[in-house]
């Protein structure tokens, strides 16, 4: 395994796309991330998320057309076409590369797909989240793609690394639910011990209080910048004239019933649905509101009851 560092124009011209769309489809929001301006200090946690403040309403449609992009295919090799003028020039990221050779072998002892990654490009970039990734899927040899965030050290890029290793194995899963998977390893297994204790775990700090200040600070800015709100009329407006019976079937179940739980029994009496159909079903609806610019981590699974459309 060798890591390459990879520090251009390019890649933080992606990253401020990959950024934007999560902010407008909803993602960050319902996540319980805080979006504030680059220049914020002295903010240590994983659930603030930095962006440049510049003139984004300059450019026609930017929002909605960042939205409809899908920022997880941004970074690695998928050679996703970005319109010309959706990319900023921004500021070449000064950085200082971080060796993980003394913890690799703790990682694959931990995780053994680990033992078939063959290159790990380190995008360095002043602003967004801790760290993003891209997945290790299909077959091996796997090259990781990650995001780190020029004020951000090993731990991150740990994560990052074992986030993108595990969360194939969960396809079916919410991004909280992978998350959490994540975070017990970052610190209850081995590789906690070998990195000092030093984890930031996301779900802990996504879901604690906010003082007001701070989400005010937040709200302003998104409100300056011109981004939108996912709000339940958003919701109600996607077309739905690609939906299959049973995924409309569901679907109006949501919509009509936002922030309850729609249980298994619910679904399974009116459509005769197994719970493997049910979460099949589920993921392919996730997939289309992803495609239409809202992040489909709105549908929140409940370990054995159901579903909650969370608006």
């Amino acid at each position: 395994m060798k890591v390459v560092w990879e520090g251009t124009a390019k890649t933080e011209a992606l990253r401020l796309v990959n950024i934007a769309s999560g902010i407008s489809c909803g993602f960050f929001k319902h996540n319980g991330f805080l979006v504030l301006p680059q220049n914020t200090h002295d903010l240590n946690s994983s659930r603030v998320v930095t962006l440049p403040e510049l003139n984004y309403t300059s450019v026609p449609r930017f929002w909605e057309r960042v939205g409809r992009i899908d920022y997880k295919k941004l970074i690695g090799a998928y050679h996703i076409s970005v319109p010309a003028d959706l990319i900023f020039d921004l500021p070449v990221p000064q950085y200082k590369e971080i060796d993980i050779t003394k913890v690799w072998p703790v990682i694959c002892s931990v995780v053994p797909r680990a033992k078939d990654v063959r290159t790990i490009h380190v995008w360095p970039t002043n602003f967004g989240t801790t760290c993003s990734f891209s997945l290790c899927e299909g077959k091996p040899p796997y090259d990781i793609y990650v995001w780190l965030r020029v004020d951000q050290g090993e731990t991150a890029l740990v994560e990052a690394i074992i986030t993108s290793l595990t969360r194939p194995a969960q396809p079916n899963a919410s991004w909280s639910e992978s998350e959490a998977t994540v975070d017990w390893i970052m610190s209850d297994s081995i590789i906690a011990k070998a990195l000092g204790n030093k984890a930031d775990l996301t779900i802990a700090d996504t879901r604690s209080k906010i003082s007001a200040n701070l989400q005010k600070m937040s709200d302003d800015f998104l409100a300056k910048i011109g981004a939108p709100q996912v709000t339940l009329e958003t919701i109600k407006s996607l077309n739905t004239s690609e939906f299959s019976l049973k995924e409309k079937q569901l679907w109006q179940k949501f919509i009509t019933n936002p922030n309850r739980l729609v249980s298994f029994d619910e679904i399974g009496d009116e459509n005769d649905f197994s719970l493997y159909a049910i979460t099949k079903v589920v993921q392919r609806l996730r997939d289309k509101m992803e495609s239409q610019g809202v992040t489909g981590s709105l549908i929140q699974s409940k370990r054995g009851e159901g579903y909650i459309l969370v608006s």
